[in-house]
């Protein structure tokens, strides 16, 4: 049954390695609890920090794009003296 080119040799070679199975994962995780732990509450406070750097933002550029009324009455005052 054997080709010319070894081609069976070559499967049976193969076959010899691959496993009728897979190989189950070892219940043991190498990362531990407080590691994921870790990385959801960073995750997490990431996802805080967004909207509030972005609210940050749009408070300074209103700020400097129209100032408060009392804001505009101190700089009147302080320049007239």
């Amino acid at each position: 049954m054997a080709a010319a080119d070894g081609t069976y040799l070559a499967y049976m070679y193969v076959a010899t390695m691959t496993r009728d199975e897979p190989i189950t994962n070892c219940s043991d995780s190498s990362k531990s609890k407080k590691y994921i732990d870790a990385m959801h509450e960073m995750t997490i406070a990431a996802d805080v920090a967004k909207p509030l750097r972005m609210l940050s933002a749009y408070l300074t550029t209103t700020a400097t794009s129209s100032p408060l009324n009392a804001w505009r009455e101190i700089i009147n005052h302080t320049t007239e003296s």
